[in-house]
């Protein structure tokens, strides 16, 4: 593992494994709450899932519940204690569809990105190696950047790259996590 991130170890912003864990658990419920405030979700003959004229949130879901249960059937617990652990879980079992495995690959990034390391770092040199798609690394970094409830330069850094993200293409989750967050501006550049 350390051999495809250039030799670089994982960062732990969060102070150790439960801090981490307090830290998922938060940002799972201010999601939920934030998904509450719209409480009706209507999807109509169109099937657009809008909430109160704002796209719905799945249920609250963060873009990591998201990308656990792409990795396959028995999504793996989060967060990672290592890595190496990360790697070991991630990779280890579950589906070998494409789809599980683009998802695998973008959770493994998420958990770098999570754990501290800087995009240009390591989750740059994984993504490289891993061969994702310039796309799916904006992606992958602006979720995990939206999913940090509690780091308004998270905030920021996702008002800068969502717009620039903007295609046809973009899942709406995006809009409506930046929407959520307070940025209504952002999600409409």
């Amino acid at each position: 593992v350390r051999e495809g991130l250039g030799g670089a170890t994982t960062p732990d912003r969060h102070g150790g494994p439960a801090a981490w864990t307090g830290a998922i658990r938060a940002r799972r419920a201010a999601a939920a709450a934030a998904s509450a405030d719209g409480s009706e979700t209507s999807d109509g003959p169109s099937g657009t899932g809008v909430v109160s004229g704002i796209p719905a949130l799945d249920d609250g879901a963060l873009f990591l519940d998201d990308l656990l249960h792409g990795a396959g059937e028995h999504p793996p617990p989060y967060p990672f204690k290592s890595a190496t652990e990360a790697a070991a879980r991630v990779f280890g079992g579950g589906s070998a569809r494409p789809d599980a495995l683009v998802a695998k690959r973008c959770l493994f990034l998420y958990y770098l990105l999570d754990a501290g390391a800087p995009a240009e770092g390591a989750p740059a040199s994984f993504a490289r190696s891993a061969r994702l798609s310039p796309r799916l690394f904006a992606q992958t970094v602006a979720a995990a950047a939206l999913d940090d409830w509690d780091s308004q330069t998270a905030l920021d850094e996702a008002r800068a790259l969502v717009p620039k993200m903007a295609r046809k293409d973009l899942p709406a989750k995006f809009v409506a996590a930046l929407v959520a967050r307070g940025a209504p501006a952002a999600a409409l550049a």
